[in-house]
């Protein structure tokens, strides 16, 4: 058997479960290998990252969503304030490259401080995007940013 990508991934598995106990990555071997390696480097530089949604086909996302193009990850960081793994995740992007350049150049972020578990939506896009989703509104990063920093300060 040939060797994968995941052969090179230290905390996640292609068995690995979400929050919903359904498998984290449902096509382990389509999903876009460069978001299971920033995962994975933002979970050696935090603690335990639980795993809502990858590349589900069958899950309600935006029209046109990464999911649906395997590129894209929801998921909250445990035990750790929101607004330290905010500053985590956007540290992470921004300094580690990628074509030498940063990878938020790439990705797209999402942050969602009223999720049950606030947490992050990563995709490797090609291109930067970034976005907030304050109840069931979708709103600019800079807004949702400034309520979480109002919410969990």
């Amino acid at each position: 058997m040939a060797n994968s990508f995941w052969d090179d991934i230290a905390y996640f598995k292609p068995t690995e479960r979400n929050i919903f106990k359904k498998p984290a990555f449902p096509e382990p071997n389509t999903i876009n290998p460069a978001i299971v390696y920033i995962l994975d480097k933002l979970r050696e530089e935090t603690t335990t990252i639980i795993i809502h949604s990858t590349n589900e086909k069958d899950t309600e996302h935006v029209k046109g969503s990464q999911h649906y193009l395997d590129n894209a990850i929801d998921f909250h960081i445990k035990n750790m304030n929101f607004i330290d793994a905010i500053n985590k995740v956007v540290t992470l992007t921004t300094v580690y490259a990628f074509l030498d350049r940063p990878l938020h150049d790439y990705m797209g972020i999402g942050i969602y401080p009223d999720w049950n578990n606030p947490g992050f939506h990563l995709d490797f896009r090609g291109y930067q995007a970034s976005w907030g989703r304050i109840g069931n509104n979708y709103v600019s990063f800079d807004e949702a940013l400034k309520y979480a920093l109002d919410k969990f300060k």
